[in-house]
């Protein structure tokens, strides 16, 4: 209840990160504390957090399918002035994962599908900057 937007994302990431390597009922309790507070958190969040939680909860949309279907639509809603062009390399590319992942889940910063194919653009113009870790 006391994190900052900040590191409720981090947390939200490592709790990703971490699904391979651990039993998802071990770690239980931890994500529906996270799942809880990201609501009222994500309007404070910028851009990098945004995208960070995204693609956590793309990672986790096989395991925690319910929660993902109930988050992502909270929090790309705060994405509403959603520039592709102001973003990172990183954070296109990211972000761009994070949707081909959730692409059954309603995402209303790219519509209409422009801003899809733009965000593509961007991730591809990137390329070559980005470390191979992040392509």
């Amino acid at each position: 209840k006391d994190m900052v937007p900040s590191a409720l994302s981090t947390c939200l990431w490592a709790y990703a990160q971490l699904i391979d390597s651990v039993l998802p009922y071990d770690i239980q309790t931890p994500f529906q504390a996270l799942a809880v507070e990201i609501p009222h958190k994500v309007k404070d969040m910028n851009k990098p957090d945004l995208t960070k939680c995204l693609w956590a909860l793309a990672q986790l949309k096989d395991v925690r399918p319910l929660d993902v279907k109930k988050l992502v639509p909270a929090i790309s809603a705060h994405m509403t002035q959603f520039d592709e062009f102001q973003l990172s390399p990183e954070l296109a590319a990211n972000l761009l994962w994070a949707v081909a992942k959730l692409k059954d889940v309603t995402f209303p910063i790219l519509k209409p599908e422009r801003k899809l194919q733009s965000l593509a653009w961007r991730a591809a113009c990137s390329a070559r900057t980005l470390s191979p870790s992040d392509l």
